[in-house]
């Protein structure tokens, strides 16, 4: 489908470039893009670049007076102006390409009242309309190229090589190896687009013509909101030895331009077994979309799934039989378990329907990133209704409503069999269900999902620790709706933590976040939904460390509450992953028949036998005896030497003085100076009970 870029109408009055802003969000970088159209009305911006090849180039950019007279500043808050020197600007020599490059980045503002969609910058060349340079209110470019004033290091003149000027994306050049990579925080530059219909607003004696190229600046933009721009020109041919030789100044003349809303709403025509549109999200370029299924059982293995193109094309063929978990029975089968009961006209009750509506949708990276529907914006009988796709295994006709309990579906359905598109909305609890209008059109329409972090291991077993070790698991992280940002980790066990403490997830992109629920039959669909996207790589390798101090922890008899925990700069949690850890301790464990009682008379005395063992390899010599006994009970301490693995029989004498406190009580058992730990579920304790 073609998706056609509109105007940004006078965006000399909606735009701010400034060069302040927060850090750039990372974008794609796609070097050509599926047929686009473009449309665009508004005065023409230039960047000058000063010192290419220094060490500290400049930058300047502005605004082309459409009327005669200097190139100035445009201040004013309703227009397009540049507050100076950019955010960051850098320059380098590829010494092996021969090709020297500069960048600038500066801040952009939407000033008006609407979200600018799928915003780009296109350069543009301009040239004199009469030959009289006297009524020209800006320099013409050169030679049909985008820029002008290409000057030499001494000032001269430098338009022949005007050809070697190449609009680019951002790059970074490693000092020490050489190597030129792409600058990821830098804007991707789109190729091949429809601008037939730009109209630019050139200065006075000029005209303009605009590329089929240029910088993507946002997906979507919404009024007041701010992101970066880098612009980034290649100078071709450079002399290594002669750098003076090759372009010093130059500026770069662009239009701005984007989405038209009034041929988006058009949409595209709707097709039962294919799913075909266009995201603007550049998160989610190069992902993947899956099919969400009504019926709550995709498996993995066979769950419907889509890539997402380079630059947010979509193209889904459904299979020609949905996979067999994904069906369920249109009419639910009344009887004791059924808490759905359906009143209306079928031609089949026993008709069995699978059901789809939108995608969960997944970066390049797996990160869970948002939810996407087919929004109807021609055609509905409802607003805001969105399209959904119906499997049924025959024809049916159906008109009623099921109930269950809590939400209802309405139907009013002629299903062929086969795949059927359908109209689907929703109020309150209720989702209506009908055959959809011969005029109905949709756009794809994209909802980020609330933003969070989930992290998984690749080795989910225990993890065993002695105090001083260190165990390391890779663990993936996946960006939930492009979450961005420093998290920590930490763990609830005592003495043990995580190494990195935080790790630092680079931004992907920014939009609007919302939740869905959509009652649907006797099934409910969440924009959840099930994942069948598992990560493509781990992450990073995590290292839980135990310290030099750490109490032993955990064991086999006992159920595990251990986590480890993911949490912003902040301290607000993000999330948990559920762990089993060990910490093992050299120990020693003193055990008594839990179901017997150590038992004498006031004024008596006993003897109890008592078996000693040695935990986790502990060796050495230990001294027996339970420590916080009530007054007028005393015990016998005995020593005894244990070896590792080792267990013997101790014998402890007990008295009971004649004042002693009759009655029964616990009392624990300590094995000085070894740590005292549980003899498999049993604790080192006792039960004493003295008779009157």
């Amino acid at each position: 489908m073609n998706s056609r870029f509109f105007t940004v109408i006078g965006l000399a009055t909606g735009l701010l470039l400034a060069a302040c802003s927060p850090t750039p969000a990372p974008q794609p970088n796609p070097s050509t893009q599926t047929t686009t159209h473009l449309q665009a009305s508004g005065a023409l911006y230039e960047v000058n670049f000063r010192g290419s090849g220094d060490a500290t180039p400049t930058a300047a950019a502005q605004a082309l007076r459409s009327g005669p007279g200097a190139q100035s500043l445009v201040n004013a808050p309703e227009t397009l102006g540049f507050s100076g020197v950019p955010l960051f600007i850098s320059s380098f020599t590829d010494r092996i390409n021969h090709v020297r490059h500069i960048q600038a980045t500066f801040k952009v503002t939407n000033n008006t009242s609407s979200t600018l969609s799928n915003l780009t910058f296109l350069p543009t060349s301009t040239a004199d309309t009469d030959g009289d340079a006297s009524n020209n209110a800006s320099v013409p470019t050169i030679a049909g190229t985008p820029f002008h004033s290409i000057q030499l290091f001494d000032g001269s003149d430098a338009s022949a090589r005007a050809a070697d000027l190449i609009a680019v994306p951002g790059e970074l050049l490693n000092a020490a190896t050489g190597e030129v990579s792409a600058d990821s925080a830098a804007n991707p530059v789109l190729r091949k687009l429809d601008v037939s219909s730009v109209v630019a607003v050139p200065p006075a004696g000029l005209t303009a013509s605009v590329m089929n190229y240029g910088w993507r600046v946002a997906s979507a933009l919404a009024p007041g909101e701010s992101t970066n721009i880098t612009f980034a020109v290649d100078i071709q041919n450079v002399d290594i030895n002669n750098p003076k030789a090759d372009p010093y100044n130059f500026s770069l003349v662009f239009t701005p331009a984007q989405d038209d809303p009034g041929l988006a709403a058009t949409g595209t025509a709707i097709d039962p077994a294919t799913i075909q549109g266009t995201v603007s999200d550049a998160a989610l370029f190069g992902g993947t979309a899956t099919l969400i299924s009504a019926g709550g059982y995709s498996d993995p293995a066979t769950a419907i799934s889509a890539s997402i193109g380079s630059a947010g094309q979509l193209s889904a063929t459904l299979p020609s039989t949905p996979p067999s978990n994904d069906f369920f029975a249109a009419i639910p089968n009344p009887g004791y378990f059924s808490s759905c009961t359906f009143s209306g006209t079928t031609s089949n009750s026993a008709a069995r329907i699978a059901a789809y509506v939108g995608f969960n949708t997944y970066s390049a990276g797996a990160d869970p990133m948002a939810t996407m529907q087919e929004q109807l914006v021609s055609g509905a009988s409802v607003e805001g209704a969105q399209v959904g796709h119906l499997y049924s295994n025959q024809p049916l006709t159906l008109r009623g409503t099921v109930d269950c309990l809590f939400s209802k579906t309405q139907y009013d359905l002629n299903l062929n069999a086969g795949w059927n598109a359908v109209e689907l909305s929703s109020t309150n609890s209720t989702t209506t269900i009908r055959n959809l209008s011969s005029t109905a059109r949709s756009v794809l329409n994209v909802t980020r999902k609330t933003p969070g972090v989930t992290v998984s291991l690749d080795d989910t077993s225990a993890i065993t620790l002695h105090p001083g070790e260190r165990v390391t698991r890779n663990a993936t992280f996946l960006q939930v709706g492009a979450y961005s940002g420093t998290v920590k980790l930490s763990t609830n066990i005592p003495g043990v933590s995580v190494e990195p403490s935080t790790v630092t997830l680079n931004p992907l992109s920014a939009q609007a976040v919302k939740s869905e629920s959509w009652p649907l039959g006797n099934k409910t669909l969440t924009s959840a939904g099930l994942s069948s996207i598992q990560p493509l790589s781990l992450g990073t390798p995590i290292t839980f460390v135990a310290a030099a101090d750490a109490p032993a922890h955990g064991d086999t008899f006992t159920s595990s509450n251990d986590l480890l925990t993911i949490s912003d700069l902040s301290g607000t949690q993000l999330n948990t992953v559920g762990l089993r850890v060990y910490v093992q301790v050299p120990s020693v464990c003193v055990y008594y028949p839990p179901y017997s009682s150590i038992s004498m008379n006031k004024g008596g005395s006993t003897v109890a036998n008592v078996s000693v063992s040695s935990v986790n390899g502990y060796s050495g010599t230990v001294t027996i005896s339970v420590p916080d006994l009530p007054n007028g009970i005393t015990v016998l301490a005995q020593t005894v030497t244990l070896t590792s693995g080792d267990t013997v029989s101790v014998n402890l004498p007990f008295s009971a003085s004649t004042d002693a406190p009759s009655g029964g009580f616990n009392a624990s058992f300590s094995a000085l100076p070894a740590p005292l730990s549980k003899c498999g579920y049993y604790p080192s304790t006792a039960y004493f009970y003295v008779f009157p």
